[in-house]
């Protein structure tokens, strides 16, 4: 898990909440400000030498459900050297399994460019329809608008 931007208060909140702290690992990107690519890329850094896949998600797509998460698993069991990615508003995007042959161009990104660039620029990408991923929550005013 990557953390930038309140790094300290996230910590705390996911120490209250659910999230087991064995397992999980937190990455701390001291230049969140540099965009969503540099933490993606402080992620990939982070990888055990052992992974054989990274699965990004982000944090503002609230809709989504675990059993989500089990389809992309699935797709990528039966083919573990293609990307998979959620597939909605048309397009293939997060949350998305990269598999090792995948981690340097992980490692590369920076700026504003995220995960959706490599989607895009990748030969192999199979595709799970999570059309409830294209929910996401930019501010405030969004998160009271979404229906309970």
């Amino acid at each position: 898990m990557v953390l930038g931007y309140r790094a300290q208060a996230m910590r705390r909140a996911l120490q209250q909440g659910r999230v087991p702290p064995s397992g999980t690992t937190i990455v701390r990107n001291a230049r969140w400000r540099d965009g969503m690519g540099r933490s993606l890329a402080c992620g990939a850094r982070s990888l055990d030498r052992r992974a054989r896949a990274v699965l990004v998600c982000l944090a503002d797509q609230p809709l989504l459900e675990a059993a989500d998460l089990v389809a992309l698993v699935r797709v990528w069991r039966a083919s573990p050297r293609s990307v998979v990615a959620s597939r909605y508003a048309g397009k293939p995007g997060v949350p998305a399994i990269f598999p090792r042959s995948q981690f340097d161009a992980l490692k590369s990104l920076s700026g504003d460019r995220g995960a959706r660039v490599l989607l895009a620029s990748s030969n192999d990408v199979l595709s799970v329809p999570v059309p409830l991923a294209a929910v996401d929550i930019d501010d405030p005013r969004e998160l009271r608008n979404l229906p309970s």
